[in-house]
């Protein structure tokens, strides 16, 4: 099982899609990445994007309010 799961984690990984923090198995690049993602992502840090994300959510609101119908074009999938 253990093999199946790093065996799938590998493939995503080369096809681009899951060569992440969170498939990445123990070890010195786990602990750099998780270095750099506390820097970003911790309490404090979160707090520095609000006025970020107040803005964003505005934007996103008026735009559905406009245009509807182009939810996925707004949502920028």
């Amino acid at each position: 099982m253990r093999i199946a799961f790093w065996s799938i984690s590998l493939t995503l990984c080369r096809m681009g899609w899951g060569c992440s923090f969170g498939m990445m198995s123990y070890g010195d690049q786990w602990k750099k990445h998780r270095k750099v993602f506390h820097q970003y992502f911790n309490q404090n840090a979160v707090e520095k994007y609000r006025h970020i994300q107040i803005r964003e959510s505005r934007v996103l609101l008026r735009h559905l309010i406009e245009n509807p119908d182009d939810f996925l074009q707004h949502i920028r999938l």
